[in-house]
Parts: structure tokens; sequence; C-alpha cells
């Protein structure tokens, strides 16, 4: 199968205090042959960033970050909460990049980022929540409770019962 492999130059820019995204500027487009998923993943990443697609996303290459997107994208806005009084009416302050090209591959969030989480919008209707526990660097261990050793008991051997008589046999032994 035809596919094409877009080469994109990365740099980290700080969107919000505590989230970084990667922006990309494209450098160079190819065409390849693709016959298997083994070509797909043995493509050697000649530049920063590699997006290998046809029709849909096939794989992105040269990332590293916590968050990596399905594909380039464009972010539109960035929606940070203000009042968390009220489960059911949270007020979200948004941040718009509508002016400004940030393509993307993706982001990070650092320690930092004072907020519970962040709406990340981005065009062609892609939009994450991001928790900020979910990529906190510490995770809370959990530890290890020791149960107490118990000892196997085993099986007790049934002795050899005396099997009843029938009247009859009791009978016959008196006589």
């Amino acid at each position: 199968m035809k596919a094409i492999v877009e080469y994109f130059n990365g740099e980290n820019v700080q969107l919000y205090p505590g989230i970084i995204g990667i922006k990309v500027k494209k450098s160079k487009e190819e065409q390849i042959e693709i016959n298997s998923d083994e070509e797909l993943d043995n493509i050697s990443l000649k530049e920063g960033i590699a997006y290998v697609h046809n029709s849909t996303p096939l794989l992105i290459k040269g990332v590293t970050s916590q968050y990596i997107l399905p594909k380039p994208l464009k972010l539109l806005r960035i929606g940070i909460p203000i009042s968390l009084e009220n489960a059911e009416q949270i007020q979200v302050n948004w941040l718009t990049f509508f002016d400004k090209d940030y393509i993307l591959v993706g982001f990070d969030i650092t320690d930092s980022f004072d907020k519970p989480f962040a709406i990340l919008e981005f065009d062609e209707g892609f939009t994450k929540v991001v928790l900020k526990d979910e990529f906190s660097g510490s995770k809370p261990k959990k530890e290890k409770v020791k149960k107490a050793k118990r000892k196997k008991k085993s099986a007790k051997r049934s002795s050899k019962k005396s099997k009843a008589k029938s009247k009859s046999a009791r009978k016959s032994r008196r006589v």
C-alpha cells in the first residue's frame, strides 16, 4: 500500500503555566510503499518527527511526551477551570489560539500546573480532557499488606472404624 511520510521539526511551546505543547513545522514529505506492519515499524527517522498516513493515520514517530496526538492537529483553545464550587456548573476560562499557528503532535503536563484538569480543543473535532493526576510523575504507591502465614492443615486420616454388624451377626456371637 502507498503511504505518505511527512517530516516535522518540533519545538516546545508553553501553552499555559504547566502545559507544554510540542509545536511542529513541516519540513519534508515523501511517498513510500509499505507491504507489512514490520516495514511500518522499521521506518527510519531521518528528521525530528515523522507522521505516516494514507487516508487514515498509521504511525507517528519521534514524539516523546506524556500525551501523543493521533496526528498533527491545530490547537484552537484551552479551557482552564475557574470555579469548582458547584459540580453541576463548573466555570471555565477559555484561552484561544485561533490567531496562532500552533500545530501540535503532543503535550506535557508539569507539576507547576495547579488546576485539577484542562480541556484542549483541536481542529477536526478532536477534544482532550486532561486530568492533572493522570500524568503526575509521582503516583501514590500502594503499600502491600502482608498477610499472616497460616499453617496448612493436613487432612486427618480416618482411622478404620469397625463396621456396624447386623443384628443377626450379633446374636450368633452370643450363643
